[in-house]
């Protein structure tokens, strides 16, 4: 026994209990060896410890650890081990005892029991069931328990009949006349060893033995009445009277019951109305040679009910693929225990890769990704700036050229089964394939039960490919004759009460004729639980237990596990793949058909289930998060819903988001702990924002504030929330929530959360203009940042601070913090910030001089790429901004609707006014001046009912550019100034000047013009730019030009600057009015620059001075 000092492991010490199910509880309230010690009953029961017997267990141990007393041996399992188990229940008893009792002296009397318990016993021996007690002349007898037959509700009606045949030899012996009363019932009962120290006897309790001993009560003299489960297990065997149904005590309806008149011969086996597998087979093998000698596959759907044969046709079918050239691979769809690494698609692919490590498959990068290898920095950097949803669809195109890839060397054959437990990220893969197989030599096969088809109409209207589907029914008398004969003599009676019993499923009837070919057993099984519990009840006690933990584990399982939950380290399962339950596969154990696993786990007693569950997530704790929350969930461990949170962030993690709702669906389902529902729905808050479903996240931060009731769970559902609101343009809540997360972060100075607050706050100030207190914000940020050491924090913080700099219009300066917080991105792999960021690094840099258009469009692909929307909006404004600088107005005019999609998907209408003073510029470029006003007379209403400053004076310029009517163009202006002197983003600055000065241009309005171009020179007097210094320029030029004072060469020298800086859309009024100081142009108020396309399309270059 460990003592003090050696108490470092709470968790090992709670497996030497025989009580690891605790460990994640004891963990979670961060209970160490120090607190161990001190624990009281209360603290157990605080903890969750219910169960009396594992709090005295608990206390009797840690009394032996602080040497108060020593520490009881643990009773061993067996003694303490029940099940339930399918049992048929036989009363009887004499008929008029009461009176005999009378009229005979007691020794008679006891004389007369004893040989009719003599005739009762033996009759009950005889036929395989056990006596479970005896009351006065009433006999009860079990058929099923302790040990099954694969027949026993027929064993017991034989021996009932049995005793009655024998009651009047009985009578003749005594001589009087006696008769029996006997009922007989099946069904579930909990079966184990009860009593005391004193007393301890084997028996069964349930709703059978009270309506069998009913039965009894009710029988006339020498009747039998049966249980209609009876009767439903015999009924082509039994000769039979219904009764009108009873009224039982103890059952709330009636109950249905049957006189028993005789059990009749074996009737002879039905016809089968369904085909057998030469059909399927031949379809199988001709699907095989059209692939093979057209180079094009084909997908089959192989559906039947369990048992049916679907793996068997494979098996056969596989056999042909290999002889005809074809490469096999093969995965299964697991409902439970197996793990992520072993599912059906990381399964096929791995098989697909091989033993070799092919580099030469496509996207290798997504497929290490798909398998869960490690990675190199640089490798997880590019898959995290990936958003879920792009990642999920290039895993699955990344499986799809895998097997074009893998095809092109020999012809395959996938094989996908039990399609019916596959999961939605699953099936999104078996429809991919789906396609895949028909463009490439490969033939996919997939199989599934018909009650749980997960192929419905909507999955299919996805699948363009055609999907062959097989309906397998039940196996010919002659085709299940020839499956016995390869097991036993089919001709024998035996093998044809097996083939009429299975009724065409040869699983059923595989397992009765292994059953029934095993010494000692001659009867055919009525269920194939039945069977299943039939030969689990040959095996030795310790491999019976282990079949039992086996069944826990799953289909699949590790030996490992097995081994753990066992506390056996040495256990083989040697006798249970003799008895053919279990076979091995891959290293795994897997049982041979999912109804013997069901089978044996229905017999379980919760109490043992829960038990064993919870022993199971010990071991699966530092395996597979997901697999431990499930046998916590499954054991009704209270630690399960904190398990469930972990495996959602692990999920998360591995930007699986999709897996990770699901784990918290469940945890939430489970929760009981206020605490665990609240870190649950904040969680799922986090990641549903980001799949983008924001409306879904704010709910769940509202679900999550509603339970949190700590400053620091406050605050967490407070910024998860605001961060929600933010993105559909709910400023005015996300600023409420702000400022109450703050006030919970200050009251527990919460570093990282307060940097999140102020960077968040900062953002929201962004689309308000509102310089002062967006700079400070993140300054504030990036202090808190630096304070927690925290990377990611500085990176947004910087991030924000370039914000800032954009808000005010110094765009250099902008462009360094930009690119400052991309360096920090690069340096710590931060993917997500990087693609954020690259958009707004365009821009700054187009407005600089450089070549944004190279810029923005690779910042657009990346963002497309991982499948961040917001982010590639911003880098498809920059496109935007060159492609209409070079007059490539229809890739502009593409971009543009790329761009209107992505706001859309956002629900961000600000973005969406922006992109329709995008799409007027262009139309109204393009000569559609009427067309240009209207969509922004469109524009402007949604930027007054979202957030004008953002964008309201760049869309007003516009329309005094492209109205024709003055009065709203001079509405337009100075409604437009008014916003600007109010406070604006910065680029509506730089915008509305350019257009108000050739809205005043065109309108002849000279000193207005000036006035624009003197603004905006003073707007960028701190920090001026080349762009706005060709404005500023181009204005004073055509000015002078218009009133007869032009200077050619510095027309000249401005439309070359133009031409450089990509802004030909300002060239072509420089060059008319450079025509125009010669005398042989238009008027400036007619130059075409106004309205025309420009120049040719130019790729822009170096800078030339002005």
């Amino acid at each position: 026994m460990a003592n003090r000092a050696q108490i470092v492991d709470v968790a090992a010490w709670l497996e030497e209990q025989n009580l690891g199910q605790y460990a994640m509880v004891f963990a979670e309230q961060q209970i160490d060896g120090e607190l161990l010690l001190s624990l009281t009953d209360g603290d157990l029961r605080e903890l969750g410890l219910t169960a009396l017997g594992h709090r005295k267990r608990l206390l009797l141990a840690l009394d032996a650890l602080r040497g108060d007393a020593p520490a009881p041996a643990l009773p061993s399992a067996a003694a303490e081990d029940g099940e339930r188990r399918q049992v048929t229940v036989l009363f009887a008893d004499l008929a008029g005892y009461t009176r005999l009792t009378r009229e005979l002296g007691s020794e008679e009397m006891h004389a007369l029991t004893a040989r009719f318990f003599a005739v009762t016993d033996e009759a009950v021996v005889s036929h395989g069931g056990r006596i479970d007690k005896r009351i006065g002349d009433c006999l009860m007898a079990v058929f099923g328990a302790p040990v099954a037959h694969s027949d026993d509700a027929e064993r017991a009606v034989r021996a009932a009949l049995a005793i009655r045949a024998r009651m009047p030899e009985l009578s003749r012996g005594v001589g009087r006349e006696l008769a029996v009363h006997i009922g007989v019932a099946s069904g579930q009962v909990v079966a184990s060893t009860i009593g005391t120290d004193h007393h301890r006897q084997y028996s069964i309790t349930g709703d059978s033995v009270n309506l069998a001993a009913r039965l009894t009560s009710r029988a006339g003299d020498g009747e039998i009445l049966l249980s209609g489960a009876v009767q439903d297990a015999l009924a082509d065997r039994l000769d039979a009277e219904p009764l009108t149904a009873l009224e039982v005590k103890g059952f709330d309806q009636p109950v249905p019951a049957w006189r028993l008149v005789d059990l009749r011969a074996q009737s002879a086996a039905r016809p089968t109305p369904f085909v057998g597998r030469r059909v399927e087979i031949s379809h199988l093998t001709s699907a095989l040679e059209a692939c093979r000698s057209g180079g094009r596959g084909t997908c089959v759907y192989l559906r039947g009910e369990a048992g049916i044969g679907k793996s068997r046709l494979l098996e056969e079918l596989r056999r042909h693929a290999e002889a005809d050239g074809f490469a096999c691979h093969a995965g299964t769809v697991l409902d439970f225990g197996a793990g992520a690494e072993r599912d059906a698609i990381r399964t096929l692919a791995r098989s697909l890769l091989g033993g070799e490590d092919r580099e030469d498959c496509p996207e290798r990068l997504l497929i290490d990704d798909l398998l869960g290898r490690s990675l190199t920095p640089a490798q997880r950097a590019m898959l995290d700036a990936m958003d879920h949803a792009t990642r999920h669809q290039r895993r699955i195109a990344a499986l799809a050229g895998l097997v074009g890839h893998v095809s092109r060397r020999q012809p395959l054959l996938l094989v996908i089964e039990d399609l019916h437990w596959a999961n939605e990220v699953t099936l999104d893969y078996v429809a991919r394939l789906c396609e895949t197989v028909a463009e490439c030599p490969a033939l996919l096969v997939m199989t599934s039960r018909i009650e749980n088809d997960p192929l419905g109409a909507a999955w299919r209207s996805r699948v363009a490919a055609g999907l062959v589907t097989i309906d397998l029914g039940p196996l010919r008398a002659e085709d299940a004759a020839a499956l016995a004969g390869g097991l036993i003599d089919a001709a024998s009676p035996l093998a044809q009460r097996c083939i009429e019993r299975a009724n065409g499923n040869p699983l059923f009837l595989e397992q009765l004729l292994r059953h029934a070919a095993e010494p000692s057993e001659a009867d055919v099984p009525a269920t194939v639980q039945s069977v299943v519990l039939a030969r689990a009840d040959k095996l030795p006690p310790r491999d019976r237990r282990a079949l039992q933990v086996a069944s826990v584990l799953g289909q699949r399982f590790a030996l490992g596990a097995l081994r753990h939950v066992l506390a056996d380290p040495a256990y083989s399962p040697e006798a249970l793949t003799e008895h053919w339950l279990v076979r091995s596969d891959g290293g795994d154990l897997v049982f041979n058909h999912a109804l013997i696993r069901d089978g044996v786990y229905g017999s379980l007693l919760e109490s043992s289930s829960r038990a064993y569950h919870c022993a199971a997530a010990v071991w699966y704790r530092e395996r597979d998060l997901g697999v431990c929350a499930e046998h916590l969930d499954r054991g009704r461990d209270p630690g399960a819903a904190a398990a469930y949170a972990a495996a959602a962030r692990a999920e998360t993690a591995a930007y699986r988001p999709r897996a990770a709702l699901a784990l918290l669906a469940r945890g939430q389902a489970c929760a009981a702990a206020r605490a665990d529902a609240y870190a649950l729905a904040v969680l799922e808050a986090e990641v549903l924002l980001d799949v983008a479903q924001v409306k879904e996240s704010i709910a769940a931060s509202g679900r999550a504030l509603e339970l949190a009731d700590t400053s620091a769970t406050r605050c967490a559902a407070r910024l998860a929330l605001a961060a929600g609101l933010r993105l559909v343009d709910r400023l005015d809540e996300a600023f409420a929530a702000l400022e109450l997360a703050e006030r919970d972060a200050l009251a527990d100075e919460l570093v990282e959360p307060l940097a999140r607050i102020h960077h968040l706050r900062g953002n929201l100030y962004f689309p308000q203009a509102r310089i002062d207190d967006c700079r400070a914000e993140h300054e504030r940020a990036l202090g808190w940042a630096e304070k927690a050491a925290t990377p990611e924090l500085a990176a947004r913080a910087l991030s924000g601070l370039g914000d800032v700099e954009y808000i005010r219009g110094r765009y250099r300066s902008a462009r360094d913090r930009f690119a400052a917080c991309l360096a920090l991105c690069n340096e710590h792999g931060l993917g997500k910030i990087e693609v954020a960021n690259r958009g707004m690094l365009a821009i700054t840099c187009w407005f600089s001089g450089e070549d944004g258009l190279a810029q923005a469009e690779a910042a657009a692909e990346a963002a497309r790429r991982v499948g961040q929307a917001r982010a590639e909006l911003i880098a498809q404004h920059g496109r935007l901004m060159a492609l209409i600088g070079l007059q490539r107005l229809d890739e502009a005019r593409a971009s543009v609707e790329r761009a209107r999609s992505l706001a859309r998907q956002l629900g961000a209408m600000r973005f969406e006014a922006e992109n329709l003073w995008f799409l007027a510029t262009i139309e109204r470029q393009a000569g559609q001046r009427a067309a240009a006003a209207a969509r922004l007379r469109e524009a402007m209403a949604l930027s007054r009912a979202t957030s004008i400053g953002f964008f309201g004076s760049a869309i007003l310029g516009g329309l005094a550019l492209a109205t024709e009517d003055p009065s709203e163009r001079d509405a337009a202006l100075a409604e437009a100034e008014k916003l600007l002197d109010a406070g604006s983003v910065s680029h509506n600055h730089f915008f509305f000047a350019r257009d108000a000065i050739d809205a005043a241009l065109a309108s002849g309005e000279h000193d207005r013009a000036l006035r624009y171009a003197a603004r905006l020179r003073a707007y960028t007097a701190g920090e001026p730019l080349p762009w706005s210094d060709l404005v500023i320029a181009r204005a004073e030029s055509l000015v002078a030009a218009a009133r007869g004072a032009g200077d050619g060469a510095m027309l000249t020298r401005l439309a070359d600057t133009a031409r450089a800086l990509g802004q030909l859309d300002l060239v072509a009024a420089l060059d008319a009015a450079r025509a125009s100081v010669r005398g042989d142009s238009p008027t400036l108020a007619a130059m075409p620059a106004l309205s025309g396309r420009g120049a040719e399309v130019c790729a822009g270059g170096a800078q030339a001075p002005l």
